[in-house]
């Protein structure tokens, strides 16, 4: 009966240590996409990105949108 309960013990420090660190490495996703996303795109991160610890935006980058250009006329030159 000892022996099932140190197996218990050792099987829920186990748990608890995973869970912490699952926490952690969610929190460092966080802080590197937020930083790469605020050092190159120069906005916060969505709150779909923060949910999913940052690995959201790896995976569903959006196609950017060519830009715009305008048209413009072209005058004759003065002769």
């Amino acid at each position: 009966m000892r022996k099932l309960g140190i197996a218990g013990l050792a099987l829920a420090a186990l748990l608890a240590a995973t869970a912490a660190a699952s926490a952690q490495v969610c929190i460092l996703g966080i802080f590197a996409t937020a930083a790469y996303v605020g050092q190159h795109e120069h906005r916060e991160l969505t709150t779909e990105e923060a949910l999913s610890c940052g690995t959201s935006y790896l995976f569903s980058k959006k196609k950017e949108e060519p830009k715009k250009t305008k048209v413009t006329r072209r005058t004759k030159k003065p002769e």
